[in-house]
């Protein structure tokens, strides 16, 4: 053999060992990458359960496989339980992944969360036959669930709904079908399943909305984020809606349509004459057991009432449609002892209200036709549906709020609650206010007189002392320099009187309304109140060109204009300053600044100077009687607005006074006054 032959034999020798170690190679490494994951599940047909061969069954099983089989895993199954023993497997590292449980934050603590693959949903199911259309609906009804479930909680958040516990989930059937309850409430698929199993689903109607609804996914061990990335992968590339519900149908059936049913006619047939006879049968039973559940239900919740204000001082009765007394209160017994024998011989409550009228020592006219009338007119507002509330007098001086009412469809109920002291002291607030509002009177009118007469005499003791220094010095006589300061102090004291007795005049003045509202111009007319203010040479006072319109009485406004603006010269710590007056419109009136650039007033000052008599310690004297902010917040109230002050933005302070629209006393002069009604009066 030549030297090129035996090179060409060792070269393909060396080929086909070189492609036998490659292809050795992909196979190690593809049975690498190929894993078998280990997957937890527990006992609950149809999700997952152990067939009679051991093997793993169920809707959860069959769709972790459909997802798992492009990322080229096995799976093997692990039995356990239930939910916490597949959690802990899963914390042990003994599997990879578990079956398809709640998304709930204690699961998903456990472990990493797949995407979600639909959602559990826990609803509650009645027979077609059911009026109840809401779970609300089922108050007072019997509701089946399993013990311990979610179901049965919330069957206890449903008012006076009886919960009735079974041990699984297959229980619940035959007690719904048998009318043992009236509803059940159970995992829907699950529920749902087992009445198509057995072809009865077209007898149940589950009721909207569902009573819980959560995301349901897989739970995958911590340190495999691959495997959660691959779930979520073919989740949202190759689980499509169509294959979920062939999934679905497999495991949990499909509503079938009658006429697809095997045996169709002869069962047609036989229900018909089976629920023609069991209908003939049980017609009248049903009705007296469905009458007799509806009357204890209503005596029931009537009951519950009645108890619950038997703790308070009311008397209640309780009439049927023909309006005899069904049941009555302590209350009633102890307050009307003496109407009791009446009501216990079936007198009506049209009867007892036309009594109660004739007894009322306050009504007018007590004869029967009008009593009768009376207690008609109440009985026809209570079988309308309204409402009747009024007071009604006793001859023994007590009061008594009355009160009717219908309840339920076919029962009326009558409250008495004792308001004697309450009415008593409603009186004597009457009383003591007009009592007041004459007392204010007589105030405001000796306020009045004592101003005007002591004004009169001090204004003459002022022009005395002019005179006694014009005759002195005409006589040349020269007195002596303290009685010329005793002289001073006279004049002083008696100029403080006039504006004491002026500012109490205004100040009395200022606690009603006035009525000589009108609309003014304040821009124009706070020039003439700047002319009159007396304000010191070197203060100036800028004044807006633009403020809105206000209406209020013109003389009040000006005298609070006039205060503030010479308040704010007089308590000025310099001889010079700036007075700025300013307005715009706001919603439902006018707010007014008057800014100046003062000293200011100290946050804890700014509530205390509008109380009478109050003065805040200045560098410089300053006149007055404490009364004109007192004076301005009482004007500014009477025309339904506010005063308040702070702080300006550099130096100062700035009053701010809101003014409405519409003045109080405007208002009322040209409002129509409606009519009064008085509730107690309605029947």
């Amino acid at each position: 053999m030549s030297g090129r032959k035996l090179k060409g034999i060792a070269s393909r020798r060396w080929t086909i060992v070189l492609a036998g170690l490659f292809l050795c190679q992909a196979s190690v490494a593809e049975h690498h990458e190929a894993q078998v994951l280990r997957v937890a599940y527990e006992e609950a047909p149809p999700y997952s359960f152990t067939d009679a061969s051991g093997a793993a069954r169920g809707y959860s099983i069959d769709l972790l496989a459909h997802l798992i089989r492009p990322m080229g895993h096995s799976l093997q199954f692990v039995a356990t339980q239930n939910t916490d023993q597949q959690l802990a497997l899963l914390r042990q590292g003994e599997i990879e992944l578990t079956s398809l449980l709640e998304l709930t934050e204690r699961h998903k603590a456990e472990g990493l969360a797949s995407d979600p693959v639909g959602q559990y949903e826990t609803s509650m199911f009645v027979l077609e036959s059911s009026t109840a259309q809401r779970p609300s609906d089922l108050s007072g009804f019997l509701v089946g669930a399993v013990a311990g479930s979610f179901a049965a909680k919330a069957v206890a958040r449903i008012p006076f709904a009886r919960l009735v516990t079974y041990q699984s989930s297959d229980a619940l059937v035959m007690p719904l079908l048998s009318g043992t309850v009236d509803a059940v409430a159970a995992q829907s698929e699950t529920f749902l399943s087992r009445l198509r199993h057995a072809e009865i689903d077209d007898l149940v109607r589950r009721i909207d909305p569902a009573l819980k609804q959560s995301a349901r996914g897989f739970i995958v061990r911590r340190d495999r984020p691959d495997l959660v990335a691959g779930l979520n992968s073919t989740i949202a590339g190759r689980l499509s809606n169509g294959e979920l519900l062939l999934l679905n149908q497999r495991w949990f059936g499909r509503p079938k349509p009658l006429i697809e049913q095997p045996q169709f006619l002869w069962h047609a047939i036989t229900i018909g004459l089976l629920s023609f006879a069991l209908s003939i049968l049980s017609w009248v039973a049903c009705n007296s057991f469905l009458r007799a559940r509806q009357a204890r239900s209503e005596m029931a919740t009537n009951r519950l009432l009645l108890d619950a204000l038997n703790g308070i001082d009311a008397a209640i009765v309780i009439f049927d449609s023909e309006l005899r007394a069904t049941d009555w209160n302590e209350g009633f017994t102890n307050a009307f002892s003496s109407d009791l024998r009446a009501v216990r011989n079936g007198q009506s409550l049209q009867d007892m209200l036309a009594l109660s009228y004739q007894a009322d020592p306050t009504k007018p006219d007590d004869n029967t036709e009008t009593a009768t009338g009376f207690a008609a007119r109440i009985i026809e507002n209570l079988r309308a549906g309204q409402d009747t509330a009024r007071l009604i007098h006793l001859a023994n001086g007590r009061v008594y709020e009355a009160h009717e009412f219908p309840i339920g469809p076919s029962h009326f109920a009558a409250v008495r609650v004792d308001v004697t002291h309450m009415h008593a002291q409603s009186a004597e607030i009457l009383r003591q206010q007009g009592d007041l509002k004459l007392a204010n009177e007589k105030l405001n009118v000796f306020s009045s007189i004592a101003a005007h007469d002591l004004k009169a005499p001090l204004h003459q003791q002022i022009a005395l002392l002019d005179f006694i220094r014009e005759d002195l010095n005409e006589a040349g006589f020269d007195l002596p320099e303290d009685v010329v300061q005793n002289f001073d102090h006279i004049q002083q004291v008696s100029d403080k009187l006039v504006t004491l007795v002026q500012d109490l005049l205004d100040h009395a003045r200022a606690q009603g309304p006035s009525t000589d509202v009108s609309a003014i111009d304040p821009s124009s007319r706070l020039q003439e109140v700047v002319a009159l203010a007396a304000i010191p040479e070197g203060f100036a006072v800028d004044i807006s060109p633009d403020i809105p319109r206000v209406t209020v009485s013109a003389t009040a406004f000006d005298t609070v204009m006039r205060n503030l603006i010479s308040n704010a010269a007089k308590h000025h710590d310099r001889d010079t300053g700036t007075i700025r007056i300013r307005g715009a419109r706001m919603p439902g009136g006018v707010v007014l600044e008057v800014e100046d650039d003062g000293p200011g007033i100290p946050v804890h000052c700014r509530k205390k100077i509008f109380e009478p008599f109050e003065r805040l310690p200045t560098r410089k004297p300053v006149k007055g009687s404490g009364l004109g902010l007192s004076f301005i917040q009482r004007t500014t109230e009477s025309w339904g607005g506010t005063i308040t002050v702070e702080s300006a933005e550099h130096r100062g302070s700035i009053f701010r006074l809101s003014i409405p629209d519409v003045h109080p006393m405007a208002e009322r002069d040209t409002r129509e006054t409606p009519p009064r009604h008085n509730a107690w009066q309605a029947a």
